[in-house]
Parts: C-alpha cells; structure tokens; sequence
C-alpha cells in the first residue's frame, strides 16, 4: 500500500496540473478532471485514467480518516473579469435569502439546509444567494465575508481582506443539475457583492472533487495555492503555501473547542 501512497502523496503536495476547489452537490456529473488525458485518447487510455483517479481518490479518502489528513486548492476569482462577460438571460429567480426563507426551505430534505444555518445569516458578515424556479429553490451558495467560520473551511480559521468575498456550500438541487445554474447564481452574487466593493472571490475544493474543480475553473477561478491540515493527536497543522498569504488570506487552526466534529465524515 506504501508503494502506492507514496505517488499520491507527492502528487497532493505538488500538483503539476491546473488545479482547484467548497462546493458541495455542483452542477456537472463527475468529469474527467484536469490531467494529461487528450481528447484522442484511446478509450483504453481513458480507463486507465479513470482508474487511476478513482484510486487515488480512495487513497485520499484512507488518508483522510486515518491521518485526518485534508488537502484542498484555494481559488480565486478576480470579478472584474467574470463581469466583462456578458449575463445570461435566466428563466430563474434570483435573489438574497433571508432567516426565514431558510428555515421554510429546511422542510424539504432535498434542499440539504439545516435550520441552524437561519442563524448564521448576517447582512454584514454571511450571506445567501440563491436561484428560484416560481416558490421552489433550486440553487444557492454561501458567501462569507470578513471571517470564515471553522465548519465552512476544512476546520481552520480564515480571515479575509476587506475587498474579498470567501464562497462556501454551493449546492444544486438535483433536478435543476445539467445546467450550469451554479455559475448563473454565483455571476448574479458577485453583480451585487461587487456594489458594496468586493473585487475578488475566494473559495476552497477539496481533493479528488472533479466536479467542483471543473466547475470552479469554467467560471475563470485560478489556483493560487495549496492549504493542508493534518491532526489526528492533539493540535492541527496548518500548510499554506507563501502566495496564500501573499494574498492576504490568514488560515489559522482552529482551537479546539471550534474544530468541528468531522468523525462521521467518510
């Protein structure tokens, strides 16, 4: 088993490919990610390849439980250049949620919303941009500003820029998945986070998420680093290399009566 983690290991602490990052339930089926794969591959190359990342997935996902090891890209989004494209014309309703738009949708199990969240609502500070199809919704996504709570960012602190927006919980409902609604919601939020003077979009995708990666990179995010936590006695660490904090993000480990409770995560 060595043998074999020793590559992925390697590979998680220097990625040769483009790669990138939180959200949960996106838009796309799993596709194949970032690699070396070209578009005249042969259909037996294509399975190596996809076997080899379904490996590595499950490597990661052994790491992960036994090491409490976490490892995700950081992207980042300037929004002036999402906004030079032009918005598409959307059948859907888009708008800001309020505590009690959340805590009515929490009665559809559909909507993986728990009622807490209604609380952690704030004007200033944590937001909720969401799409709707006539009452139901069918597409929201998390924006923090100022600070990021531990349970939204693998388990450490972040503390963010004044000009800087940190997106969390993107999440499609099923049904409306196929149709890039992930991207038309975040483009709507960033139109109106940007009136209040946020230039820039942060966000986090953890390994083997091919989805997510693929959906953050379409919409023009770029990878500006690596972020580790590793802990399974005592304290975490905290790996970030120095462009994330050339950047101006601050990860710091979360003390432990803020670290999340992650044992029921697969």
């Amino acid at each position: 088993m060595r043998t074999d983690l020793l590559p992925l290991l390697v590979d998680w602490a220097y990625p040769n490919a483009v790669v990138p990052v939180v959200a949960t339930g996106g838009d796309d089926a799993e596709p194949p990610p970032p690699g070396n794969v070209s578009s005249k591959s042969t259909p037996a190359a294509a399975a190596c390849h996809g076997a080899r990342l379904a490996m590595k997935r499950f490597a990661y996902r052994v790491a992960r439980r036994a090491l409490k090891l976490q490892v995700a890209d950081v992207m980042s989004l300037d929004l002036a250049e999402l906004h030079r494209r032009p918005l598409e014309p959307s059948p859907f309703h888009f708008r800001f949620l309020t505590p009690d738009d959340v805590r009515k949708a929490v009665g559809d199990p559909m909507n993986d919303l728990d009622a807490a969240m209604a609380d952690e609502l704030q004007p200033m500070s944590n937001l909720c941009f969401a799409a709707f199809d006539h009452c139901r919704l069918a597409c929201y996504s998390w924006y923090a500003l100022g600070q990021v709570r531990p349970e939204h960012c693998l388990g450490a602190r972040l503390k963010l820029p004044d000009d800087t927006v940190y997106m969390y919980k993107a999440f499609t409902t099923p049904e409306y998945r196929g149709q890039r609604l992930h991207e038309a919601t975040l483009h709507r939020a960033t139109l109106a986070l940007a009136a209040r003077g946020i230039r820039r979009l942060v966000a986090i995708v953890e390994y083997a998420e091919w989805a997510s990666r693929k959906s953050h990179q379409r919409m023009g995010c770029r990878p500006i680093g690596r972020f580790w936590r590793l802990g399974h006695f005592g304290p975490a660490v905290v790996a970030r290399p120095c462009k994330i904090r050339r950047s101006g993000l601050q990860f710091e480990d979360a003390d432990p009566v803020e670290r999340p409770d992650r044992r029921g995560i697969a």
